[in-house]
């Protein structure tokens, strides 16, 4: 009789690729303004769009895309489930986010560490550029990748340990795909191609008239 495999939440967080939809690739803004355009017709006054339905559809399949890399490059026993599109009040600092709940085996979090070691060189140059503080910036997390082990990944009394957690999967996708021969330093375009490609704005105009989507 098979096993069955033990999963244990080991945090709700926010995943770190995702761009947001303020000024960012996922913005609808342009294809609006296309169906605008094209249509003779008016944002409010002729038709309207679900932005929230889009969004979430979007941070949706955006986590399916990623509980998929991360199930291929990592480990098969790490799930990630969509929550909700998180807002900030403001803009001035941060964007959307997709929140998500991580859960994994123990086999997962050795998987993990076994790979963050064999991308050591490169995950650790990644931290340093991107939690060293800088002028108006300054870091909640590490810039040293020795701060970045088990006891602080997967310890849920650990300072921050939701985000060392959701950046270190980022960063070992990240290698990985590098690693696979894929150039792009974002990974969000290639994430973009695979979530549009089942996700449309056009699904969430709603002609005022007619009622009729686009």
């Amino acid at each position: 009789m098979e096993k069955t495999k033990k999963f244990t939440t080991v945090c709700i967080s926010h995943l770190a690729s995702f761009e947001g939809f303020y000024c960012s690739i996922w913005s609808p803004d342009d294809e609006v303004y296309g169906y605008s355009v094209e249509e003779g017709a008016e944002e409010d006054k002729d038709f309207t769009v679900d932005y929230k339905g889009y969004q979430n559809a979007v941070c949706e399949k955006y986590t399916d895309v990623w509980e998929e890399w991360m199930q291929e490059y990592i480990h098969e026993d790490i799930k990630l489930e969509f929550l909700q599109v998180w807002q900030p009040r403001f803009y001035n600092y941060v964007s959307d986010a997709c929140e998500v709940r991580i859960s994994l085996t123990h086999q997962a979090k050795k998987a993990i560490i076994e790979k963050a070691i064999n991308h050591r060189d490169k995950i650790a140059g990644w931290i340093k550029e991107n939690h060293s503080n800088t002028e108006g910036f300054c870091s909640f997390l590490s810039n040293d990748i020795d701060d970045w082990g088990g006891w602080v990944l997967f310890n849920t009394n650990a300072y921050h340990q939701e985000c060392y957690l959701a950046y270190m999967l980022y960063y070992i996708v990240k290698a990985e795909l590098e690693a696979e021969g894929y150039t792009d330093e974002r990974p969000e375009i290639y994430a973009y191609d695979k979530v549009h490609d089942q996700v449309s704005v056009y699904s969430y105009i709603e002609d005022i008239d007619n009622g009729k989507a686009a």
